[in-house]
């Protein structure tokens, strides 16, 4: 299985990512291309996509949005990480889940104080995962 981190998006990676999140019982725009380019179009907003693939297929993929407010030590007291929409992984993957959260957290160390996850849905499943893989 391979990571990839998406700060742009090509075509047929947006064809891909929709036809995940199409097909996936959770999908949402949150985790969407269209959301994505909204939160690259907004000031002191950065998104980050990444993207878990197996043979080439998409396995699961967690958007994450950086963001900051104000100057000085405003601005570096506020940055902040924001998964809105909750990752998204095959229920019956277990293998995915950790390989998403240990590279968000490899980014976020380097760019947030804290990373908040804003799920959709019920992740209990991924309840032990998260507690072991946070910032």
């Amino acid at each position: 299985m391979n990571i990839e981190i998406l700060k742009n998006l090509t075509p047929s990676q947006i064809e891909q990512i929709e036809g995940f999140i199409t097909h996936h019982p959770h999908g949402n725009f949150f985790q969407s291309p269209q959301a994505f380019q909204f939160f690259n179009s907004v000031d002191h907003f950065e998104p980050v996509l990444i993207v878990a693939k197996k043979n080439r297929k998409i396995t699961g993929l967690l958007m994450t949005v950086f963001m900051e407010n104000g100057v000085g030590l405003k601005r570096f007291f506020s940055r902040r990480c924001i998964v809105w929409g909750g990752p998204l992984i095959n229920s019956d993957d277990t293998q995915t889940i950790p390989l998403l959260l240990l590279e968000l957290n490899r980014i976020a160390k380097k760019k947030a104080i804290y990373i908040e996850t804003r799920n959709l849905f019920d992740s209990s499943n991924f309840k032990k995962c998260f507690s072991e893989y946070r910032l």
